[in-house]
């Protein structure tokens, strides 16, 4: 049996409160679901924080070894709300969450989106990347694509 049911992908622990918001109602959606806390995993900039703010496990988002040894003890990974899929800043954004994506795929992981918002998109690598990535997922609910 594996260590976590889900972990939690998104724009977590860098001290934005939208985003942080989406991440409570994560953690309130997947806890009324039945999924016990410690069954959790936040994947977050400031993993220290997250856990302590939260009450799940969390591991730096940037550390690729330690996002590989999490994946193989997890059955499921949510992109949880929010746009994570843009371009507007930079297509590195879209580029960073598709490697993700794609690294739990290869771990077996099953995927799934809930509340995220697309775009802007002016690229094509960004269109691809956002493209690839969400037609991995297995559910995808409320994706919304903004221009």
């Amino acid at each position: 049996m594996r260590k976590y049911r889900v972990a939690v992908l998104g724009y977590y622990g860098f001290g934005n409160l939208g985003d942080e918001l989406l991440l409570s109602a994560c953690i309130d959606m997947l806890t009324r679901s039945g999924i016990d806390r410690k069954k959790l995993l936040v994947l977050s900039n400031s993993p220290d924080d997250t856990a302590e703010s939260f009450g799940v496990d969390a591991i730096n988002r940037w550390h690729y070894r330690e996002l590989f040894r999490a994946f193989r003890e997890c059955d499921t990974l949510l992109l949880g709300g929010g746009g994570l899929f843009q371009d507007i800043t930079s297509v590195k954004s879209c580029a960073w969450y598709w490697a993700v994506v794609r690294l739990a795929k290869l771990c077996g992981v099953k995927l799934w989106a809930m509340g995220q918002s697309v775009g802007p998109l002016r690229s094509r690598i960004g269109r691809m990347l956002a493209g690839d990535a969400l037609r991995l997922c297995e559910v995808v609910h409320a994706v919304m694509t903004t221009l």
